[in-house]
């Protein structure tokens, strides 16, 4: 029997009555409104207005004029009375809990032992506490990664009817569903995990809402994953906080830029957009969540004094500051009931050396003395993302009640169905599709002249026009399920595409409508594909063994055309490969996994006359070859350069690339650690990929000034394939170079020799018996080399902000097998760097290799690209103003701007100084972007004091703190640490001083002392002090009142400085800090803050 007082439909929190007829808590304590008038040691409970036998403290919110437990002051413990016995003032009543499977849910990443982790804890810190008497918390670990690997869970989500949890892992680049029931995990969209910032889950709609900082837009997918498109693209600002309301229809999202973020509203199709908070209002929102019972929105915001917590309704009227701590930077926030979980990613270390975290639990309200019982788990790992899995959070799901215009109540979209703020609700379309009529999604028809892109993020091939690229462009739409990597084409010839797929290990074949599909080439890792129309045969690379081979477009027969020279087998790493379809020639570019040493290759299609065209390159990357006007053109990746070079002058290779050659140099400020590897051209001109970019970009040859401009949509993760398919092109350049495989009659391969002659190959394992036969005569066995199955680690890009010189990478080190040589037989290299490694900015390839006893090596290569965000040009100042060289400062580029004169002072709207600094934040923007208002002017006669600058993050003082002397017992492999702080209100961003008092160790003084707990240290004695020195002024001088009240204030002044100086020196820890005035910038999360446990304050648990 449920006896609860009306919240909502599911929020029966206060008492309900078990089977066995014992009444339970439903809920927090603060909510009982129950009738137990009897402690838990037997005592009867006082009437809460009664004067004795004691003097009430705290009155419960009902008036009190009855003698029920109650818990008016939020104690951690539960629910208390006064009693009747005048030798006991107090005793808590112990009430039962109802069953809650409620569960909070954080993220967490050990940076010891490099593992990252799923973490659930009860989401009632009341049943935490009852479960754990003698200091030991059970933590579940849904899932886990492997100990040095690279995985980095980040954002996080929940769904209570399903029992799943949705997760993003940052480094990985997946995004995973763990289904608690099952215990299964279950991966998607790998490749597309590495800027999503948050996760919001629609449990109403069955949506999944995410916030992509990479991206800079916020998705939408529904819960499988299978569909997915942008709604909101937040260009140029990246999109971080993300919260949704499933019953009334909004969703909530924040963008960040220095001075300029945002706190926006939409329905939950993205539409209708109002911006509730903007800068100054908000800072940097990270972490956002509304509350279905108080319906309410909250959320974290870092100010650069320190860490806020603040709610608003969902109009953005009454906005409140819940909390604010000046040594936390806060992420995530969850809510529950009476509480809001709250993640600090800010490192800490307590005084063994040992470093730790935080997850906060804030109270939405305070208490009858206006304070928060604030408290927190202490972590060994560090949290981000955070949730609540807890029916009571939302209203319920299983309302079967259809609303008009509801997703449910209307015809079923094909893709994703989003409800608008009208009753109405919209289908959209996955991304690459266009939609048709009210629910339908189309491949949309490009024509018949586009770029066929591979994106390896997506694991999809998009089709572009190059009529009109902006907003015509289309999902290949595949029969076979499979996850792209590399892809090429005919070129126009109207019959086929090809793709690799890496994770099945599969070349597949498909029409070139995407109508049927099926597998060319089993067991192989296909690095790079191209085809040649004309005697239909695709040659690839073979990134297990670095060979070359081809396959044969009707049977998908092999053969192996090229494997590295013996001696150069370790060193071999082939990028790309072009055909020459009028030469019969094939072209390939190799890095040799060392600066300065790359290659170019060229050889005949049947592997003759191999030979070095360009040697001594700088990571040698991308190639292909202009059919139209016979160019050859490269890109050394590094450099970000492209080399173009006529075909004709190549006749008789030398090594060295020739003077007369067209030449590109991309780099620029906008480009200076750009990685080019993709190229492609037709009809003049040269379409390109930079791998630090989620777009294409062209080059017009014929321009007076040859630059780059963007082509395509922004809607790429990866891109690993561009290849023209034009018919017009094919049919004018191509199809007139002739076919002579055609009449061969070849009963394995053939290959053209030249435009009229070809030549019979047969495939591996087979002998050649006449001059077009092949048979197997069973002499021949194939000999494969060894291969890494699918153990090869895959390659990462990562980006750095300015000043930071290196990231750390780890991977694992491949498994070799082979058909004849037994593993620990097999000779084996590894690259020069091992796991884990740092790295600093640029392309970083990596090589494991596996010889068998017949000499055949097998090949693992993958790479780490490294970029770095680099700093806005300086704004040119005037003669008269001196600018110091950029340096990097413990938050990153900084330069000091001065005067020339010493006569004069820098002024910069209202504000005169000395000297200012300029910071350049992780974004590239400089702390001050636009300084044309900035002017020297002549130094009064008394100088204004230099505004204060500090290189390292501002700490401000705590509201007032009531702590309770922290005591640490070991369990097992527990720790719990349990203290209980209040807190005052604060309605300021940077609190004043304040006063702390020690109690002691096992009781509280909230209620009434039952023991002495010493003095509390108060700021009486600094009045007093005053009041007496200037009733000494006054009488031992004969100055006049107004004298004696400027000294006064002077006084008054003088004290309050040195309080606020001494508190800050005692908040860094006596470290010798200097005074900070803080100013805004986003500091390094890692910043080490050495302080003690009860400084953090509020009910203190370690999680180890």
């Amino acid at each position: 029997m449920n006896t609860c007082l009306g919240l909502l439909l599911v929020l029966a929190f206060c008492h309900q009555t078990l089977q066995s007829g014992q009444e339970c808590l439903s809920g927090p304590s603060v909510w009982y409104s129950g009738n137990q008038s009897t402690t838990n040691l037997g005592y009867t409970c006082q009437n809460w207005t009664a004067k004795s036998p004691h003097i009430p403290k705290y009155t419960p919110a009902d008036g009190g004029n009855h003698n029920f437990c109650r818990n008016p002051d939020h104690d951690i413990l539960g629910t208390w009375c006064y009693t009747t016995n005048s030798s006991k003032k107090w005793d808590y009543c112990n009430i039962t809990k109802c069953p809650d499977d409620s569960l909070v849910i954080w993220t967490n990443v050990n940076q010891v032992n490099k593992t990252t982790q799923l973490y659930s804890l009860p989401a009632d810190p009341e049943v935490v506490r009852r479960q754990s008497p003698s200091s030991k918390i059970n933590v579940t670990v849904f899932v886990g990664s492997n100990p040095g690997t690279t995985a980095e869970f980040w954002a996080v989500a929940s769904d209570y009817a399903s029992k799943q949890i949705f997760f993003a892992d940052y480094r990985t680049r997946y995004l995973g569903i763990y289904d608690q029931t099952t215990n299964d995990t279950s991966l998607y969209l790998e490749g597309m995990g590495h800027g999503i910032e948050n996760i919001a889950y629609d449990w109403r709609n069955r949506n999944l809402y995410l916030t992509d900082s990479s991206m800079k837009w916020v998705l939408v997918a529904d819960n499988q994953f299978q569909y997915y498109a942008p709604i909101h693209k937040a260009d140029p600002d990246p999109a971080y906080g993300l919260a949704l309301h499933s019953t009334k229809r909004f969703l909530f999202f924040s963008t960040y830029k220095l001075q300029g973020s945002k706190i926006i509203r939409t329905d939950l199709a993205g539409k209708n957009a109002t911006t509730l908070f903007a800068y100054p209002e908000v800072h940097d929102v990270t972490g956002m969540t509304v509350d279905y019972a108080d319906e309410k929105l909250y959320w974290t915001d870092f100010t650069g004094y320190g860490s806020l917590v603040m709610s608003s309704n969902f109009d953005g009227t009454n906005k409140t500051q819940k909390y604010y701590s000046g040594s936390s930077i806060y992420w995530g926030i969850a809510s529950f009931n009476s509480i809001l979980y709250v993640t600090d990613v800010h490192r800490r270390i307590d005084n063994t050396g040992a470093l730790y975290y935080h997850l906060w639990w804030i109270p939405k309200g305070r208490n009858q003395k206006g304070r928060l019982n604030v408290g927190n788990y202490k972590l060994t790992g560090k949290p981000r993302g955070v949730t609540v899995m807890s029916r009571q959070t939302e209203q319920s799901p299983f309302d079967p009640v259809l609303v008009t215009g509801s997703c449910q109540a209307s015809p079923e979209c094909a893709h994703i169905c989003l409800p608008r703020l009208n009753a109405t609700r919209e289908c959209i379309c996955s991304i690459g599709y266009t939609k048709q009529g009210d629910t339908g999604c189309i491949t949309n028809s490009v024509g018949t002249r586009y770029m066929l892109v591979s994106d390896a993020g997506q694991g999809k091939i998009f089709r572009v026009s190059l009529d009109n690229s902006s907003s015509n462009y289309s999902v290949f739409p595949m029969a076979q399920a499979s996850k792209v990597t590399f892809m090429t084409n005919d070129g126009g010839a109207g019959s086929f595409v090809f793709w690799s797929d890496k994770q099945k290990q599969k070349i597949f074949k498909s029409t070139i409508n995407g109508a049927t599909a099926r597998t060319l080439v089993d067991k192989v890792h296909a690095r790079f594909l191209a085809f040649d129309p004309l005697d239909q045969n695709l040659f690839y690379i073979d990134d297990d063994t670095q060979y070359i081979a081809f396959a044969d477009a009707i049977n998908g027969y092999v053969t192996t055309i090229m494997k590295p020279d013996r001696a150069q087998r370790n060193k071999t790493s082939i990028r790309q490969l072009t055909l020459d379809l009028q030469m019969k020639k094939v072209y390939w570019t190799d890095t040799r996994s060392t600066n300065d040493q790359g290659q170019l290759w060229r050889m005949n299609y049947d592997g003759s006359q191999k030979e070095i065209v360009f040697d001594n390159l700088n990571w040698p990357h991308g190639i292909t070859i202009d059919q139209k006007n016979r160019i050859l053109y490269f890109t050394e990746s590094k450099r970000s350069q492209i080399y173009g070079i006529s075909l004709a002058l190549l006749a008789n290779v030398t090594g060295t690339i020739p003077t007369n050659r067209t030449f590109y140099n991309l780099k620029d400020g906008k480009r200076k650690n750009g990685i080019v590897t993709e190229i492609q051209v037709i009809n003049d001109l040269i379409y390109f990929n930079d791998r630090t970019r989620n777009y294409m970009e062209v080059i017009d040859p014929s321009a007076a000034n040859p630059g780059a401009s963007p082509f395509g949509p922004r809607d790429f993760y990866r891109i690993r394939s561009m290849v023209y398919y034009d018919t017009s092109y094919f049919i004018q350049y191509i199809n007139k170079l002739g076919r002579p495989c055609a009449l061969k009659g070849c009963n394995s391969n053939c290959v053209a020799l030249t435009r009229g002659t070809s030549k019979c190959l047969c495939q591996d394992g087979f002998n050649l018996v006449t001059s077009n036969l092949c048979t197997n005569d069973g002499t021949q066995r194939p000999d494969n080399p060894p291969s890494y199955g699918v153990t090869c680690p895959t390659s990462k890009i990562r980006v750095l902000p300015p000043c930071s010189n290196s990231t750390p990478f780890s991977w694992a080190t491949p498994a070799w097998t082979d058909d004849f040589t037994a593993t620990m037989n097999l000779t084996l290299t590894s690259p020069s760097i091992t796991s884990p490694a740092t790295l600093g900015p640029g392309f970083h390839e990596f090589s494991y290799t596996a010889t068998d006893h017949s000499g055949n090596v097998g090949h693992c290569t993958f790479d780490f690209t490294v970029t770095q965000t680099q700093c806005r040009a300086r704004q040119g100042l005037g003669t008269n103003i001196i600018e110091t060289a950029t340096i990097c400062g413990d938050n990153g580029p900084e330069y000091n701007i001065t005067c020339a004169s010493a006569n004069q002072l820098l002024q910069f709207g209202q504000d005169t100084r000395s000297y200012m600094t300029n910071r350049c934040f992780s974004s590239g923007e400089w702390m001050y972007p636009n300084l044309n208002g900035l002017q020297c002017v002549d130094a009064p006669t008394t100088a204004p004091t230099t505004l204060a600058t500090t290189s390292r993050r501002t700490t401000t003082v705590q509201p007032t703190t009531t702590s309770r002397t922290s005591t640490t017992t070991s369990t097992g492999t527990t720790t719990i640490i349990i203290a209980t702080t209040t807190h005052r209100p604060t309605t300021t961003a940077a609190p004043p001083a304040t006063t702390t008092t020690a109690a002691a160790a096992r009781t509280t003084t909230k209620k009434g002392p039952m023991k002495p707990t010493g003095k509390a240290s108060t700021t009486s004695g600094k009045a007093t002090t005053t009041a007496t020195l200037a009733a000494k002024l006054t009488k031992g001088y004969a100055m006049s009142s107004g004298a004696i009240a400027a000294i006064v204030i002077l006084v008054i002044v003088f004290v309050a400085v040195v309080a606020v100086v001494a508190v800050q020196y005692v908040r860094n820890g006596k470290r010798g800090v200097g005074m900070i005035i803080p100013v805004f910038w986003k500091p390094k999360e890692d910043t080490i803050n050495l302080q003690n446990d009860t400084d953090d304050g509020g009910n203190h648990y370690s999680v180890l």
